[in-house]
């Protein structure tokens, strides 16, 4: 037993033994938070849904849904061609769209938003954030 530190939680590159006779240096994984909440959340959408449709059992609905709570938020996810608009409900969204003159739009029916296109979602934002004053926040995906 040694009183030197262990360099594996500082990232430090660590020399392993491997079978064949021959040595690697490779470096420990970062175990800080953020790191292992990454991790858990990619391992989560690996599995399979639970019954009531998390995937991981202590995450939140807020997470799942990612609809934000507060009346004053804006989320946009931004996809290839479309945009989807979460707000605190369907009829809020309808009138900001209203205000902004956007006609071209359509209901996501499966996640319970407005969706517009994509060169429609940098003026909805501006609006939304300059004249209602809102926390606007965008997001990109894969969709």
């Amino acid at each position: 037993m040694t009183n030197a530190p262990d360099l594996r939680a500082e990232g430090v590159a660590v020399n392993m033994y491997v079978p064949g006779g021959h040595a690697q240096t490779t470096a420990a994984p970062r175990q800080d938070v953020p790191v292992q909440l990454r991790r858990r959340r990619q391992a989560s959408l690996r599995c399979e849904p639970l019954h009531d449709g998390l995937r991981d059992p202590w995450t939140s609905r807020r997470v799942r849904d990612s609809t934000p709570i507060s009346p004053r938020t804006l989320h946009v996810e931004v996809g290839a061609r479309t945009a989807w608009i979460y707000g605190r409900d369907g009829q809020e969204v309808f009138a900001l769209l209203d205000a902004v003159g956007i006609q071209r739009r359509q209901w996501d029916a499966e996640r319970k938003v407005w969706m517009i296109r994509v060169q429609d979602a940098d003026d909805v934002m501006a609006f939304a954030e300059w004249r209602q004053r809102r926390i606007v926040t965008c997001e990109a995906v894969d969709r």
